[in-house]
């Protein structure tokens, strides 16, 4: 059986796959914001995406450092 904690990043895994992966190139170094609706938002920093976060706020919004293994979930 799968922990909570192994299902959080089984999804977060699923999601960069699905939404930032492809962006690498062009966004490496740069942090995403994926909302639960899809939309994805790139900046040089977590601040400018906060403000981005919070104007969607969701327990399903995820945060990213494009091309490296790094996830947030904001609560």
């Amino acid at each position: 059986m799968s922990t909570p904690a192994a299902l959080r990043i089984a999804r977060a895994e699923r999601i960069y796959s699905q939404y930032v992966k492809s962006a690498e190139p062009g966004h490496a170094g740069e942090y995403a914001l994926v909302t639960a609706g899809g939309d994805v938002f790139f900046a040089p920093s977590l601040l400018e995406l906060a403000d981005k976060a919070m104007a969607i706020p969701s327990r399903d919004n995820l945060f990213f450092k494009v091309g490296d293994i790094a996830a947030c979930q904001v609560l």
